[in-house]
């Protein structure tokens, strides 16, 4: 039987791998669960509709074929905008309403934080919705294994309003990234009995093995993939580099890839590299294709995740599928997917990390089994982005069955 053909609305922030399409006429360079299953629904057939809170006087200039100007409607960000700044928002609120009443839409699909404006609009037209968050690494702090009384309830609001809604909202499923940060203990303290919980890890891409090994010898360098955001603690890889130099030149270099996601964390870093002479030994190479990105996987000696709150996100998946050896410092998050020194390595902290950078360059053999236990390690623990992409969709196809009249 032929596949109803839906209308569906996104109600989404600017993310970085978005930014790149919309304005810079460049494919995506980040943010693959945002995009895969965006680009599986148009593929399907449905009608997509984005609404974006994005920066004012920015004009489109697409980076993709499979998506038209005429899909995105850009709505005026506020200068600054916290997770309690409801007041700011209210054009992105307004516009999301007045979209629904007028588009006859099956389906809104909130995107990270700022969606939750979307799925108020929806539960006000009585129109079927959901939710999509990519990691709570800052809200989850707020909550313990302990249940909550009323005034911790309205404390945690009044501080995350739209995270705090995005869990507390009715809608037809929220689906949150099982990245490390707890999203599960956070649904049962605040989630809506009325809503489908789903806790996915994310796909990857598992690369053809072609053995280019021995290259990271001879000019080894590690590799720390993110933005450069104050989360991502890029500065510990620069730390890390100063224990390397102790005694002299570090034996390896440092490359930093990402957006430059926080200008004020990037100019603090290099201060760091100045004050300290380390200038020759770490560069920064911006936004990669998924293409670069992994060529650079391909040579680099290991890649480094010392992220704060989590290290279980896409660096730490897609370095496993590409055989790199990940040195990362165990806040416990991994600990159930790589065994120290064996599929990667866990360090305590950065003395232990150089030591693991030591053991790599020093030790026979030593390198090729992390890289051989690392894939083996990806494919028992996570699925291909196209298995992953097909769950999603389909479950927002699900949601949409029961409803064949939009909006009543």
């Amino acid at each position: 039987m032929a596949r109803a053909m839906l209308k569906l609305l996104y109600v989404t922030g600017l993310w970085s791998g978005l930014a790149d399409v919309l304005f810079d006429g460049q494919p995506p360079r980040g943010m693959p669960a945002f995009f895969r299953p965006l680009r599986e629904l148009v593929e399907r057939g449905h009608q997509v509709d984005l609404l974006v809170y994005a920066p004012a006087g920015r004009r489109l200039n697409l980076g993709v074929k499979w998506l038209k100007p005429e899909q995105f409607t850009l709505v005026p960000a506020a200068a600054t905008v916290g997770t309690g700044s409801l007041g700011r928002l209210g054009s992105l609120w307004q516009r999301a309403r007045r979209r629904i009443e007028q588009g006859g839409y099956n389906f809104v699909y909130g995107q990270g934080t700022l969606g939750t404006l979307g799925v108020l609009a929806a539960n006000n037209r009585q129109v079927p919705c959901g939710q999509r968050l990519y990691g709570i690494s800052y809200f989850t702090r707020e909550f313990s294994d302990r249940p909550l009384n009323p005034l911790q309830r309205a404390a945690i609001f009044s501080r995350h309003a739209l995270h705090y809604m995005a869990f507390s909202l009715p809608k037809s499923f929220l689906l949150v990234t099982n990245d490390g940060s707890r999203g599960d203990r956070v649904f049962t303290h605040i989630g809506n009995p009325r809503t489908e919980f789903l806790f996915w890890s994310n796909g990857v891409d598992f690369p053809v093995e072609h053995g280019r090994v021995d290259q990271r010898f001879t000019e080894p360098f590690l590799l720390y993939p993110g933005r450069i955001d104050r989360f991502k603690r890029q500065h510990l890889a620069v730390d890390l580099l100063r224990l390397l130099a102790v005694n002299g030149p570090p034996p390896v270099k440092l490359k930093l890839a990402g957006h430059i996601y926080d200008e004020t964390y990037r100019r603090e870093i290099d201060v760091i590299i100045t004050k300290h002479g380390l200038g020759p030994y770490i560069d920064f190479l911006g936004p990669l294709s998924r293409r670069e990105l992994y060529a650079q996987y391909d040579q680099c000696l290991a890649a480094l995740s010392f992220y704060d709150v989590s290290n279980l996100g896409n660096v730490a998946i897609e370095c496993l599928a590409a055989g790199v050896p990940l040195i990362t410092l165990d806040d416990g998050t991994l600990s159930h997917i790589i065994r120290d020194g064996d599929s990667g390595f866990l360090a305590a902290d950065l003395k232990a990390a150089a030591a693991a950078v030591h053991r790599l360059l020093k030790e026979p053999g030593l390198l090729e089994k992390v890289c051989a236990r690392a894939r083996i390690a990806a494919h028992e623990h996570f699925s291909p982005w196209q298995e992953r992409v097909k769950r999603e969709v389909d479950r927002i196809e699900l949601a949409v069955a029961p409803h064949p009249e939009p909006g009543r």
